[in-house]
Formats: structure tokens, C-alpha cells, sequence
């Protein structure tokens, strides 16, 4: 029939489309798993030759790439002998819950065993508020702690931890050295916040810089002119990708249409008419096909091109106030076409 050669074609280009993510992902999780299976293997020989540090980066790495049960018993292990005690029973118990799901009975059994003996040992830190403040912020090592963490008995691993807290009007409290020695112990900090001296303050909006300057101006004078980011130059990425395999699916429909169309000229010409008239049938399904896939890549590149050139400060950057898609049709073409009002 006819129609049932574009059809067919339609359908191979979908397929091949749709299933190229698909390759990629299982492509990139075998090269995963892979590659975590011999940082594995060198980890191992690391800690039977005694060096214990390289072991754990590498069991760090492995697990990173790959969760197993295996390799994280194996870093809880060799986190311990670094004598990181918090983070190692942290593993541990993690470890023991996942091989009760599973139903491994002796990883658990293991697992569960070094993690009751090591909580014996834990070093803990308690932070107290004296008076808590509407939006302060604390931080233990340079990460932010969740409200309900304050009050609450936090294992540390033994060594010098920092802690900061912020708050809005307040000075900042920070105290750099706070050591948890090797035994077990329970630390109690209480944080203080000091009112803020106002020329303190006016010195912190100064030192803010433009970025104050524009939230003012957003606040009560001329409307702040947000700054295409990360998010437009992704965009552009997308949809140019997305152009350029447009395009090469056109152009191949279009040459197979060319193809078509002689071999047609040909088989009419010998007086097989019936079979030169399907295969120009043919040829025009397939050339109404790459035009109109050729053409939305097309489209797509240009698009792109705008979203790409306005998030990285190119010529349509701070000019073009807006972006409309629009179908456009014409001689030997159809597809999409992108108008700015400028």
C-alpha cells in the first residue's frame, strides 16, 4: 500500500529515538558497576597490606558508585580501624537493617554486633539555644543542622569539629576548636547570641554590595531585571540537541524520498507502472516527512539558540523581553518558528 513505507519508516525513527536514553543509562550503570567491583577488589588488598586510609577512599568510592552491602559492611570495618567511631556505626546499623531485609541473617548478625560495641563507645554533642532566634542558622563542620537536631545527642567521631551559629540582627557565634576525646563522653555547647552593634550591621549591608543594592531596588524602587542562569543555558542545550536530530532525521527521509523518486522514474520508464507509481507515493510521503521533521529541528536550534545566547549574555542577552513559539508554514515546508518582542 501506499502509505505503509512512511508508516513503517515513522515508526523505526521513533524506536531508535526512544530506546537511545535507555542504551545510555544501562551503558552508564554497567560501567558502574564495573568500575565499583575493582575499587572494591583494590580495596581490599589496601587493607590487607595496612593501608587503611587508601582502603577507605576506595571502598568510599565503590559504594558511591554502587551500593552493596558488601563493600559498606567492608567501609564501616575499615572506618573503624581510622577510628571513626560515629561514622562507622552509623554504617553498621544501616548495614544490619538492609541484610534483615534481605534475610542475610550472618551479615546482620555481624553487622548488628559492631554497632551495639561501638555505640558504647560514642562521642555525643548536645547543642542548647539559651534564647532561640527567628531564623538563625547552625552549623556543625559547615553543614547546616536541622531544627529538630538542636537538644538532641548527636555521635560525633573524635577530633576537632567546628560550630557556627547565625542569626538575623545577632553577631556571629563560632567555635573553632571544639575537640570530643577519644573516650566515651557527652558534651553539652550552649549558644548565646550577642545583640549586633548597629554599625556592625550597617557595615554587613554595605559589605553585601550590589546584591543588597538590587534587593532594595526590588523592594521599593525600579524593578529589579532578573538575569537569565543555569536554568535558560540548560534549556537551550535541550533543545538544540533536540534540533540537530531533527535535522538529521529530516535529511535522511529526504534522501531516501530522492532515492525513491528515481527508482520510481525508472520502473515507469521500463513499463512497470503500478510499481512506479507506489514508489512516488512512497517518495512524497517521505519527503512531506524529512520536511517536516527537518523543519521542527530547525526551529528547535533556533530556540535553543535564543535560550542559549540570553543565559550567557550573547546578543539576544538583556534584549528580547519575550519568546513565543509559533507554527509557521510555506512552500516545501512546516514546522515551528520562534518571534521575541523586543
Amino acid at each position: 500500500m501506499p502509505g505503509r513505507r512512511s508508516v513503517r519508516r515513522w515508526g523505526v525513527v521513533c524506536v531508535v529515538l526512544g530506546s537511545l536514553p535507555s542504551a545510555g543509562r544501562d551503558a552508564r550503570a554497567q560501567s558502574n558497576t564495573a568500575l565499583a567491583e575493582q575499587l572494591y577488589l583494590e580495596g581490599q588488598k589496601l587493607m590487607q597490606a595496612g593501608r587503611v586510609d587508601d582502603a577507605c577512599a576506595k571502598f568510599a568510592d565503590s559504594e558511591r558508585l554502587d551500593h552493596a552491602l558488601g563493600t559498606l559492611i567492608n567501609l564501616a570495618v575499615c572506618h573503624e580501624k581510622q577510628g571513626k567511631i560515629a561514622t562507622a556505626w552509623g554504617e553498621f546499623t544501616d548495614a544490619a537493617a538492609q541484610a534483615s531485609k534481605g534475610g542475610q541473617r550472618d551479615r546482620e548478625g555481624f553487622a548488628r554486633g559492631r554497632a551495639e560495641a561501638l555505640e558504647r563507645r560514642l562521642q555525643k554533642l548536645i547543642i542548647e539555644i539559651a534564647a532561640p532566634v527567628s531564623g538563625m542558622v547552625v552549623k556543625l563542620d559547615g553543614q547546616a543542622l536541622p531544627p529538630s537536631a538542636l537538644g538532641t545527642a548527636i555521635p560525633l567521631d573524635p577530633g576537632d569539629h567546628q560550630l557556627d551559629a547565625d542569626a538575623p540582627g545577632k553577631k556571629t557565634w563560632r567555635q573553632t576548636k571544639l575537640n570530643l576525646g577519644p573516650s566515651a563522653v557527652l558534651t553539652r555547647v550552649q549558644i548565646t547570641f550577642e545583640d549586633d552593634a548597629p554599625a556592625t550591621a550597617a557595615n554587613k549591608a554595605s559589605s553585601a554590595g550590589p546584591s543588597a543594592d538590587a534587593a532594595a531596588g526590588a523592594a521599593g524602587g525600579e524593578p529589579s531585571r532578573a538575569t537569565p542562569g543555569n536554568g535558560g543555558r540548560t534549556v537551550g542545550l535541550v533543545l538544540g540537541g533536540v534540533g540537530l536530530v531533527g535535522v538529521g532525521v529530516g535529511v535522511t527521509m529526504l534522501v531516501l524520498a530522492s532515492s525513491l523518486s528515481s527508482r520510481s522514474d525508472d520502473e515507469i520508464h521500463r513499463g512497470d507502472v503500478a510499481t512506479g507509481h507506489n514508489d512516488h507515493e512512497a517518495a512524497v510521503g517521505d519527503q512531506t516527512v524529512g520536511y517536516v521533521v527537518g523543519g521542527l529541528g530547525i526551529a528547535a536550534l533556533g530556540v535553543g539558540a535564543y535560550f542559549f545566547l540570553s543565559s550567557t549574555g550573547g546578543p539576544a542577552s538583556g534584549t528580547a523581553r519575550s519568546v513565543r513559539v509559533l507554527p509557521s508554514v510555506g512552500p516545501g515546508y512546516a514546522g515551528f518558528a520562534a518571534r521575541g518582542a523586543f
